[in-house]
């Protein structure tokens, strides 16, 4: 019973953490898109989602075959799924947890570089 619970107490603390490096990820894409939406005219999404499409196409997303070696393992959609994987079927939370942390970064910077430009843009 007790190797039982312990067990169950990983699987909740590897979910939790993959839930976190999901919804960081997804703060941090949105808030990027926020951004470019303060930046141009133009609706943002017209710019966000073909630059996504390419970002998960080149990444092997959709195709390992489309997989460049040397080119798509830098790319921020196969880094975030190494992470998800290796925390899911190995339980290495390093490198999720690494990737959360960037992600943070990225929305508190490109957060307060919008407040920035906003505020700019509001008082002139």
């Amino acid at each position: 019973m007790i190797k039982f619970l312990i067990t169950a107490a990983f699987v909740l603390v590897f979910v939790f953490i993959l839930f976190l490096l999901l919804s960081c990820c997804s703060l941090a894409s949105i808030s990027v898109g926020m951004l470019i939406g303060i930046l141009i005219k133009i609706p943002a999404e017209s710019i966000v989602i073909p630059l996504t499409w390419a970002l998960l196409f080149f990444s092997g997303s959709f195709s390992k075959q489309v997989f460049i070696e040397g080119f798509s393992d830098k790319l921020p959609p196969y880094i975030v799924q190494q992470a998800a994987f290796r925390l899911t079927l190995y339980g290495e939370s390093d490198s999720a947890l690494a990737v959360i942390a960037v992600c943070l970064a990225v929305t508190a910077a490109v957060s307060l570089i919008g407040a920035a430009i906003f505020r700019v843009k509001k008082s002139v």
